[in-house]
């Protein structure tokens, strides 16, 4: 009956410790991912905040066909815009973007719990500010990696 009970009481010291070891792994391997996020990160311009976004449509051999957007669009200042189309934007687009400070925790996590729950990055998350980052300076893959970048820039630049 001694051992038995010594036994349980090795394996109650057993627990914090591997609880411990566990914690500092995912910290390590976090560090590891927010670092090489932030060695690889474009460089922050401008310019290419400005310059817009062209769709382009291929064919199914992969040759370009031809290029929508920013050829055709004429800017306009913002105070030109009537605040129903603002307000119509921000009410689909990102209903809390005056209330976050260019990306949302809260959206992270829900795409998160929706992808973890489908098994497949169907949601991203992101707030307009992530979305123009994006479209400026990174690529459109969905990566922990790409959004952690887009989180930095949106905070920073």
């Amino acid at each position: 009956m001694a051992q038995k009970s010594k036994k349980k009481k090795h394996f109650w010291r057993f627990v914090p410790l591997s609880f411990s070891a566990a914690v500092f792994i995912a910290i390590v391997a976090g560090g590891y991912v927010v670092y090489t996020s932030v060695r690889d990160m474009p460089v922050f311009s401008q310019a290419a905040m400005q310059s817009g976004t062209e769709t382009l449509i291929y064919d199914k051999d992969g040759n370009l066909i031809t290029q929508l957007g920013t050829k055709y669009s004429v800017p306009v200042s913002l105070n030109k815009i009537p605040e129903q189309v603002k307000d119509a934007f921000l009410s689909i687009e990102d209903p809390h973007y005056y209330e976050h400070h260019g990306f949302s925790l809260r959206g992270i996590a829900r795409a998160a719990w929706n992808d973890l729950d489908t098994g497949s990055l169907v949601e991203g998350g992101s707030t307009i500010t992530q979305q123009l980052v994006k479209m400026s300076f990174l690529s459109p893959e969905k990566t922990i990696k790409r959004k952690i970048q887009e989180v930095i820039h949106t905070t920073y630049s």
